[in-house]
């Protein structure tokens, strides 16, 4: 009777989680991580994104809310500016 994911909810909803769900667990926790480090060092998301020599000046606040994904290369960035490993930043460890 439903033949396309899309016309059955529990199924595009069971789909939809499978597929992206543990991504969307990994960006709360990398948006949480990134605005308790900078916290931590006592910067504005301003100061943060001028440090790190961001353009747009609502990138960190992007970041930080889980709106925008984060390019590998930011990463790196982040990582080394806040001494700590990607996989840290992104919740795939605690230390």
């Amino acid at each position: 009777m439903h033949d396309n994911i899309l016309s059955h909810p529990n199924g595009f909803v069971k789909s939809f989680l499978a597929r992206y769900g543990y991504n969307l667990l990994r960006m709360n926790k990398l948006a949480e991580r990134l605005k308790d480090l900078r916290e931590e060092k006592g910067l504005s998301q301003q100061e943060l994104r001028r440090a790190l020599k961001l353009g747009g000046g609502s990138t960190v606040s992007r970041w930080e809310s889980g709106k925008q994904d984060i390019a590998s290369h930011h990463l790196i960035l982040l990582a080394d500016f806040f001494d700590v490993s990607i996989d840290y930043l992104v919740g795939r460890v605690d230390d």
